[in-house]
């Protein structure tokens, strides 16, 4: 019988975030839920963080890595850190710095997963800091590679989930055995991480839900724009990702379309040199990378299914 720490273990990325710490470690505190551990992931901040928390809350633990891995590297190296000292929870929600959750965010989610035997991953409703909805899930549009996020208006509890492509690394909920045996994220850096996870979640047949009876508000949603580096990271790792979960036949035949509409979008949307530069720059990258990326082993068929079902959203009522 394997032996679980606690039900739930909460843990929060963070890399020079001390001034978002204080309101989402007292809003997890403040959980209906309360059998659950809460980690702070520190990519080797520099400004107090972790200094901050040692200080005011002893009971968290912290885990500090010696370089800033990025998204990928920090949770990355939690995983491998539990593997190494046989530390095993059975849910684990992975949860960005500058978010404050609902009271019930960590019972709902953790209860839905107990009713839902076919699901990989539960995420909450995604609010901006004026109570709109950021996000609700997420769609994929397959042949141009573009993920769309869904969602709008303000936010109104009920007791509804919304099953989709994608869900946000913002915030979501995995089976821990789960995300173990998927290998964590790959190594992106940034950007991507959580669509290439999902992907692999659904292609083993597994459902990507968001629910609508429970939030989290992330402080810094909303548009901005993208630096260059975002930009590359995020042209590099959709080639990637189509790489690591297609099988061969089906990636050559996806892969001229995508690279063609890549191309389109490009004319249409760049207004910069520099915007320019490193979209060619990610596209070049992505493919020379492929080599260094493992292909995810999964039945075609099933990739069929995710690939024909990447656009839909579909509404159900939680019974």
């Amino acid at each position: 019988m394997k032996y679980f720490s606690k039900e739930l273990c909460v843990a929060i990325l963070s890399y020079n975030g001390k001034q978002y710490l204080k309101s989402c470690l007292d809003s997890l505190l403040s959980q209906s839920l309360q059998n659950f551990d809460i980690y702070l992931v520190d990519n080797n901040s520099s400004d107090g963080s972790v200094e901050f928390v040692h200080k005011n809350y002893p009971s968290i633990h912290i885990l500090q890595t010696n370089e800033n891995g990025g998204y990928s590297g920090g949770y990355n190296y939690m995983l491998n850190y539990f593997k190494i000292h046989k530390i095993q929870y059975e849910y684990l929600l992975l949860l960005n710095n500058d978010t404050v959750c609902d009271i019930s965010l960590c019972e709902n989610a953790c209860k839905f997963f107990k009713e839902h035997e076919n699901v990989g991953l539960v995420c909450p409703t995604i609010l901006n800091s004026d109570q709109t909805i950021f996000s609700e899930g997420g769609k994929f549009l397959p042949l141009s590679g573009t993920p769309i996020s869904v969602g709008s208006g303000i936010f109104r509890p009920e007791n509804i989930f919304v099953e989709c492509f994608w869900g946000s690394g913002c915030a979501f909920f995995v089976r821990h055995s789960l995300f173990e045996t998927l290998g964590g994220f790959a190594d992106y850096f940034m950007y991507f991480e959580d669509i290439d996870l999902s992907w692999r979640v659904r292609n083993l047949g597994l459902k990507v839900l968001y629910l609508r009876n429970t939030y989290i508000v992330h402080m810094l949603g909303g548009s901005k724009a993208p630096s260059s580096l975002e930009i590359y990271y995020a042209e590099r790792n959709r080639i990637i990702s189509y790489w690591r979960n297609l099988d061969n036949i089906i990636f050559i035949f996806l892969f001229p379309i995508l690279v063609l509409f890549r191309i389109i979008l490009l004319l249409y949307y760049i207004h910069t040199f520099s915007d320019f530069k490193f979209k060619i720059k990610g596209l070049l990258d992505g493919v020379k990378s492929l080599p260094e990326f493992k292909k995810i082993n999964s039945p075609i068929l099933l990739q069929f299914r995710t690939l024909l079902t990447m656009s839909k959203i579909e509404e159900h009522k939680i019974v």
